[in-house]
């Protein structure tokens, strides 16, 4: 290391004569290292700091946007009540819950900027940033709705399985936009089903929401060590051929019940859960056979019937 930063200043343009030339030494040094060293494996690329930074924004932004939610509905159930400053809400649910269930069954929507660092050298939004906005999307998600913080205390990953994208229309430079997430049961019958997996549908609209840019779906699962995944088994019960323990080794991660973490990172009862997911699905698969229905009569812009249009075949509605 100290080997690779002396030829690094001895290689460096810029002399030590100046403040100005330390500076750009620094800056040097800096990039030089950086890009050294994701030669070397060591760390990720200096895009993928910037992509991290980026996302983390979007995880800040879903925190205060959560704790701006909770105040209004706090606010709300004071003024219905009657309470003035103090709070009594008229249900004895908390209000957290009240906001994972909507959650879940609405679906949350972040808005974004798709600045200089997205446009290419043709003059428009590069294919490739449509993911970063997903990515965002799913940060902000998780902030707004509280599972973050669950997901990284338990060391659980989020694993994709299957992943369809459909770019519907141009984004035109320095737009801003709004990234849409819902998640929903993988089967109709929850009894029968493989919860290994969830849903995830993203879309990308105008900052109006009334033109969708371009939909995605994904299969989602979770990973996490076998303390984790027992001690889902003993709060939830649950498949036991998902909480089977890795063989000996270093850092093994098993399959998780999506079902379960998630009722664990929301604090609901694991059928609660379950029936919002299966809620979400059914609007999501109504809203694609609606959609089918007003084709012939000219094409719609509501973004609900476009984005399951898009994503109908996975969801076991399309012909």
């Amino acid at each position: 290391m100290y080997t690779c930063l002396v030829k690094t200043l001895i290689r460096s343009p810029f002399p030590l004569t100046s403040v100005s030339g330390g500076v750009s030494q620094i800056l040097f040094v800096f990039f030089f290292l950086s890009r050294r060293l994701c030669l070397l494996g060591d760390m990720p690329p200096i895009a993928n700091f910037t992509h991290y930074y980026r996302c983390t924004r979007f995880r800040k932004r879903g925190v205060l946007d959560r704790t701006e939610a909770l105040r209004r509905m706090v606010k709300g159930a004071a003024r219905s009540t009657g309470t003035g400053g103090s709070m009594q809400a008229s249900s004895e649910e908390p209000m957290e819950h009240l906001l994972v269930r909507q959650c879940i069954e609405s679906g949350m929507v972040c808005d974004a900027h798709c600045g200089m660092h997205m446009i290419d050298s043709y003059g428009h939004v590069n294919n490739a940033k449509y993911l970063e906005l997903f990515e965002y999307g799913r940060w902000y998600a998780n902030a707004f709705a509280g599972w973050g913080r669950y997901l990284a205390s338990h060391q659980i990953h989020a694993r994709v399985h299957n992943f369809s994208i459909q770019y519907i229309r141009e984004i035109k430079p320095f737009a801003d936009v709004k990234v849409s997430q819902q998640l929903t049961a993988m089967y109709a019958d929850a009894r029968n089903a493989d919860v290994s997996c969830l849903n995830s549908i993203q879309g990308i609209w105008n900052a109006d929401g009334s033109k969708i840019h371009s939909s995605a779906i994904a299969q989602i699962g979770f990973v996490g060590p076998a303390s984790t995944a027992e001690a889902l088994l003993r709060q939830f019960g649950g498949d036991e051929q998902t909480s089977e323990a890795p063989p000996a080794g270093r850092q093994q991660l098993v399959p998780l019940d999506a079902v379960c973490v998630l009722a664990a990172a929301s604090e609901l009862p694991i059928e609660q859960v379950r029936a919002l997911l299966l809620h979400s699905r059914a609007s999501v698969a109504a809203a694609a056979a609606g959609q089918r229905k007003e084709r012939s009569c000219g094409d719609s812009e509501d973004w609900l019937a476009h984005l399951n249009h898009a994503t109908g075949q996975w969801l076991g509605t399309s012909k």
